[in-house]
């Protein structure tokens, strides 16, 4: 069975594959990179102990994040919904939620909440 630790470095290969096309002006295959990395960020993500709650978090936000890369601002959405059941990472994820608020907005979709942070 495959660990996180290696489903993460297997999206990690995808990602830079990803950027190399995007260098050389292969948009498509590079969307097509990052969905591969998205995908095996998330299978890391099922991985994760649920008690590993920064590792969930920046985990969760790089699939996100990949997704969005991938033009697939849906899925990363439904991936980053995920940081706002774990009140831990508001702060860590707040940010990232705007970014991805953004691109929902831009594609005219459901906006995702974004937890004011109070000190």
């Amino acid at each position: 069975m495959i660990t996180w630790l290696e489903s993460h470095l297997q999206s990690e290969r995808f990602a830079s594959a990803a950027r190399d096309f995007l260098r050389r002006g292969n948009e498509v295959r590079a969307q097509e990179l990052f969905v591969q990395a998205a995908i095996a960020e998330e299978q890391a993500l099922e991985k994760i102990s649920r008690d590993r709650t920064t590792t969930l978090g920046v985990i969760a936000m790089s699939a996100s994040a990949l997704w969005l890369r991938a033009k697939r601002v849906e899925d990363a959405a439904r991936v980053a919904r995920l940081l706002l059941r774990i009140p831990e990472l508001l702060p860590l994820a707040q940010r990232h939620l705007i970014a991805v608020n953004a691109a929902l907005r831009r594609a005219n979709k459901t906006l995702i909440p974004v937890p004011s942070l109070c000190y």
